[in-house]
C-alpha cells in the first residue's frame, strides 16, 4: 500500500488570525452583582506583532456596512479619537472600548482572519460582527 503526502497545519504555516473579544469588565467588590447590566461591553482585538507593521502609533476601527457587512479594519489616524495600542513582544492589543453599533451582545475569544491592505490598513473578517451589527 503506497503512502502519501497529507496536509498538516502548523505556526509556520497557519493564516494569521486575530483575537476578538467584545466582554464586560470584570467588577471587583461588593457593588459587583448589582450594577453588571448597568455596564457596557468593550472590544479588544489582539493582533500578532508578526504582520502587523504599521509604524503609526495610534489607529482608528472601520465597521463594514452593506457588502461589507461581518467585515473591520484597523487604519492609522492621528485624529484625537484614535486609540493606542498596548504593544508586547509577539502581538498588540487594541481596547476600542464600547462600540453602540455592536450592542451590548457579548463574545469572547473569536479567531478571525486578517490581512494587510496597506502599512497602515488591515482588514479582519469577522462574522460575529455581522451577526450584532444585525440585532
Amino acid at each position: 500500500m503506497p503512502f502519501e503526502v497529507v496536509e498538516t497545519v502548523t505556526k509556520e504555516n497557519m493564516p494569521p488570525t486575530v483575537l476578538i473579544s467584545y466582554m464586560r469588565p470584570k467588577r471587583k467588590g461588593k457593588d459587583a452583582e448589582c450594577d453588571r447590566g448597568k455596564v457596557k461591553p468593550k472590544l479588544t482585538m489582539t493582533v500578532p506583532t508578526s504582520i502587523f507593521i504599521s509604524k503609526a502609533e495610534t489607529f482608528l476601527l472601520l465597521v463594514g456596512t452593506g457588502a461589507d457587512a461581518g467585515k473591520a479594519r484597523i487604519k492609522a489616524s492621528k485624529d484625537k479619537k484614535a486609540i493606542k495600542p498596548s504593544e508586547f513582544k509577539s502581538h498588540l492589543i487594541f481596547r476600542f472600548g464600547f462600540v453602540p453599533k455592536l450592542g451590548d451582545e457579548i463574545f469572547d475569544g473569536e479567531r478571525c482572519a486578517i490581512r494587510r491592505l496597506t502599512d497602515d490598513e488591515y482588514e479582519i473578517d469577522a462574522s460575529v460582527l455581522k451577526d450584532l451589527a444585525k440585532s
